[in-house]
C-alpha cells in the first residue's frame, strides 16, 4: 500500500538533469513518521533511523527539514554517467535559508527483467525503457537460489566460452574430490602427481577468523586421503564450498587448511610457494566475502533490513520517456546501494579485505564470484558485474582504468590488467602498478607477520616474469630508487620475527604509501638532474648459496643495500617529535618551502644521523592556463648502527616539496650545485 505522495511519484521530478531539486515527498521526518500505512514511507524511516552516521549527529535540525528523493549517477559504473540505479533521500532547506543538503538514505532502483536480460546479463535493447538508465534487478532473499546459481552459471559460461585456452601443465599438490552432485559419497582429498594431465579445480577464498578450522596434519592425512571426509564434520563455509562445486559440476576443490599438512612447516613452505598458480589456474575462486569465519558459512538470508528489504512497487510514469501514459508500469525500490562493489567487496563490507593472503587470490583468480551481505559480485577480465543490476559496474582490463586508489578498488583485476602481460613498452605502467598493488596489501593484516613477503608471492611472480628484473624484498631494482621514497602515515612497529632490511616497506608492520609515482592516470614522475644516488651491486653470490627464482620471491635475508649520494651529515635532521623539520640547513628556498620527516618506527634515535639524497623528481601538468609543474626531493634519513658508522639503517625519509603554478618553466637552476656541495659518499644500509 502507497499513501498518494508515494503514488504520484513522477519519473521525470527524480531525475536529476530534469529537475534538479528533485521529487518533494514530505514537509519533515516527523512528517514522514506518521504515514504508517505506506511500504515505500515506513522503509525510508526505518533505513534512517537505523543509519549510524545520522546517530552520531549532534545537531538533528534536519529532521525539521523537508524530505527529497532523485535519482543519482551510480558511483561505480565508470564512465556510465546515464546510470540511474540509486535513489537518494535527502532533507533540504529553501535556498532562502541557505540550502542546506543532508544525505539521509539511498536506495536501488531496478525493473522486471525479459528473458533475454537474464541469459546475457545486459538490457534488452529491444526495450523501450532501456533508455532510462535504470539497470538494477530483482536480488534473491537467499544467496543459494536457483536464480543464483542460474546467474553464477551464465556468468561462469560467457567468461569461459570468451577466454583463450591456457595451456597450463600445473596441478596442485592436493584437492578436495568433492563427490557426484547426489551427495552419494562423502569429499576426500586426493594426492596428485605433477605429471598428470591437467584438471579444471575451483579455490575457495575464507577468513580463518581467530578460529581453527577444520584441517588436515599428520594425524588426519591418512584419514582424509581414505575414508573421506564426512559432511556433517565440514564447517559451514566449507560445507558451502562443497555445494557450489557440485553445482556447477566440478569434482575438485582446493582449501587451505584442508590441502596443506598445517603442521608440517616443510610442506607448507613448499605449498607457500605454488599457492600463486593454485589461484592463477583455478577455474573460479569462490570468495566468502560475508563469512567471519569458517563457521558463519557462505550463503546467508538478506533480512538485515540495513542491507536487504522486501522490494516497493512505485508508479513508473515517464512523459519524456513514454513510459506509463497508457497503462500501469512499475518500478522496484529497496534499500541500500546495490551498485557498489567497492564498498561490498573491496571495502569495509567485506571481512576478506583487510585479509593479507587474500590479496594475490583475488587478483591471480581468472575468476571470482564473490558472497557479500547484500547480493552476489562477479569480477573476471571482461568485467565486474553484480547480482542486483545489469550492465557491468567497470571493466577492469582497459587502461583507462589506470591507476586504482587503494583502498577500494573497483575490480580486483585493475591490479593486475591483461595488457600488463603482453605489452613490452610500458615498464614504468608496470612498476607503477606493483606500487599500487604494495600499498593496497600493506593496509591488510596477517596472522603470522612473517608471512608478509610469502603472501605476496604468486602476484611478484608475475610482475617478476614481466620486468624480468632483481625482486629486493618486496621492491624491484630497475624502480629502486624511487620506491625507497616509501614513507607511513605515522610512526609503527618494527615487523616482528623476519630479519628484513630496513629499507624495505615490508620491515614495518602498517599501511605504507610511495611519494614518487603516478599522479594520475597519465602525468609519470621524470627524474631531473645528475643528483641521484646510485645502486652499488654486491657481489655474486657463492653458487652454493643460489635460490631458485620462486624462493627469492619470499626471501627475508638479503645483503646489505649500498648506495653511493650526497649526503649531508648531523644536524637536527629529526626535530624532538619526529614530526617536521625545519631548521638552518642549506635547502633551497622557493617561498620558505618546509623540509619535512617522516619517521617509521617511534623507538628513539640516539646515534648519528644523515641524509641521503636521492634524487628530484618532476610532474608536468600541461593545460594552458592550469599548466603547473612539480617537484619533489626525497632522501633517506639514516641511523648508524654502531659507533664507528659502517653502517646505517633507515629511519624514514626527508621530503621537500615545491610547485610553481604561475608558469610551466624549471623553478630554479641552483638546486643541483647546492646539493652537490654535500660530501658524496658510499652507504651500506641494513
Amino acid at each position: 500500500m502507497l499513501c498518494s505522495t508515494c503514488d504520484a511519484v513522477d519519473f521525470d521530478d527524480l531525475h536529476y538533469e530534469w529537475n534538479v531539486s528533485g521529487y518533494a515527498h514530505h514537509r519533515s521526518f516527523a512528517e514522514l513518521a506518521t504515514c504508517t500505512n505506506c511500504r515505500f514511507c515506513s522503509a525510508i524511516h526505518d533505513t534512517i533511523r537505523n543509519a549510524p552516521q545520522l546517530s552520531q549527529e549532534s545537531d538533528e535540525s534536519w529532521r525539521l527539514l523537508p524530505l527529497f528523493l532523485r535519482l543519482i549517477p551510480s558511483s561505480d559504473a565508470i564512465g556510465t554517467e546515464d546510470d540511474l540505479s540509486n535513489l537518494l533521500v535527502s532533507a533540504r532547506a529553501p535556498p532562502e535559508e541557505g540550502g542546506r543538503e543532508v544525505y539521509l538514505a539511498m536506495f536501488g532502483l531496478y525493473l522486471d527483467r525479459t528473458g533475454p536480460e537474464w541469459e546475457t546479463g545486459e538490457r534488452d535493447p529491444t526495450r523501450r525503457t532501456s533508455r532510462q538508465g535504470i539497470r538494477g534487478r530483482p536480488v534473491s532473499a537467499f544467496s543459494n537460489s536457483d536464480d543464483c546459481f542460474r546467474l553464477l552459471e551464465m556468468w561462469l559460461k560467457r567468461c569461459l566460452e570468451d577466454e583463450r585456452s591456457q595451456n597450463s601443465h600445473f596441478v596442485p599438490t592436493r584437492t578436495i574430490d568433492v563427490g557426484p552432485a547426489d551427495d552419494s559419497q562423502h569429499p576426500r582429498l586426493v594426492v596428485h602427481d605433477s605429471c598428470q594431465k591437467p584438471f579444471p579445480w575451483i579455490t575457495l577464498s575464507h577468513c580463518w577468523g581467530g578460529s581453527s578450522p577444520l584441517t588436515t596434519n599428520s594425524d588426519t592425512l591418512a584419514e582424509w586421503t581414505g575414508s573421506g571426509i564426512p559432511m556433517p564434520l565440514l564447517p559451514p563455509t566449507f560445507r558451502d564450498a562443497v555445494l557450489i562445486t557440485r553445482r556447477l559440476g566440478y569434482r575438485h576443490l582446493w582449501i587451505d587448511s584442508l590441502c596443506i599438512i598445517q603442521d608440517s612447516r616443510e610442506d607448507w613452505e613448499h605449498e607457500a610457494l605454488r599457492m600463486g598458480d593454485v589461484y592463477r589456474h583455478g577455474q573460479l575462486n569462490i570468495s566468502a566475502s560475508a563469512a567471519r569465519n569458517c563457521h558463519d558459512g557462505i550463503f546467508a538470508k538478506r533480512d538485515n533490513p540495513i542491507w536487504f528489504s522486501s522490494a516497493v512497487r512505485l508508479p513508473f510514469k515517464s512523459a519524456r520517456l513514454g513510459v506509463g501514459l497508457e497503462h500501469r508500469s512499475w518500478m522496484y525500490v529497496r534499500a541500500g546501494r546495490w551498485d557498489s562493489f567497492r564498498e561490498e567487496v573491496t571495502g569495509a563490507e567485506s571481512t576478506l579485505a583487510s585479509r593479507g593472503w587474500v590479496l594475490q587470490e583475488a587478483v591471480l583468480s581468472p575468476r571470482t564470484i564473490h558472497y557479500s551481505h547484500r547480493q552476489m559480485l562477479w569480477e573476471c577480465d571482461h568485467g565486474t558485474f553484480a547480482e542486483g543490476r545489469v550492465d557491468s559496474l567497470a571493466h577492469p582490463a582497459a587502461k583507462s582504468m589506470f591507476f586504482p586508489s587503494a583502498p577500494g578498488l573497483w575490480s580486483h583485476k585493475m591490479l593486475l590488467p591483461t595488457w600488463l602481460l603482453g605489452a613490452e613498452d610500458n615498464e614504468a605502467e608496470v612498476h607503477a602498478l606493483w606500487v599500487k598493488t604494495v600499498e593496497n596489501y600493506s593496509a591488510r593484516a596477517l596472522t603470522v607477520p612473517t608471512d608478509v613477503l610469502p603472501a605476496l608471492a604468486g602476484v611478484a611472480s608475475v610482475f617478476d616474469a614481466r620486468l624480468n628484473d632483481l625482486y629486493m624484498a618486496g621492491l624491484f631494482r630497475g624502480n629502486l630508487i624511487p620506491t625507497l621514497l616509501w614513507k607511513t602515515d605515522s610512526p609503527v612497529e618494527r615487523r616482528p620475527g623476519a630479519p628484513l632490511p630496513s629499507w624495505s616497506w615490508a620491515s614495518v608492520v602498517g599501511k605504507v604509501s610511495f611519494e614518487i609515482n603516478y599522479s594520475s592516470n597519465s602525468i609519470a614522475p621524470a627524474v631531473t638532474g645528475t643528483t641521484t644516488a646510485t645502486i652499488i651491486d654486491p657481489p655474486p653470490p657463492h653458487p652454493e648459496v643460489q635460490v631458485s627464482r620462486l624462493q627469492q620471491l619470499t626471501n627475508v635475508n638479503m645483503s646489505p643495500l649500498v648506495l653511493e649520494g650526497y649526503v649531508l651529515e648531523g644536524r637536527e635532521m629529526v626535530a624532538k617529535n619526529y614530526q617536521v623539520v625545519i631548521d638552518s640547513t642549506p635547502w633551497w628556498d622557493f617561498d620558505k618551502p618546509i623540509l619535512q620527516s617522516f619517521i617509521d618506527i617511534s623507538a628513539p634515535v640516539t646515534r648519528h644521523i644523515v641524509l641521503l639524497h636521492l634524487g628530484i623528481w618532476e610532474w608536468h601538468w600541461v593545460g594552458g592556463s592550469n599548466s603547473r609543474l612539480d617537484r619533489t626531493y626525497g632522501g633517506l634519513l639514516l641511523e648508524a648502527t654502531d659507533e664507528k658508522m659502517t653502517s646505517y639503517r633507515r629511519i624514514g625519509i626527508a621530503l621537500l616539496k615545491a610547485r610553481n603554478t604561475r608558469r610551466y618553466a624549471v623553478l630554479n637552476t641552483q638546486d643541483e650545485e647546492t646539493i652537490r656541495g654535500w660530501k658524496r659518499r658510499s652507504l651500506v644500509i641494513v
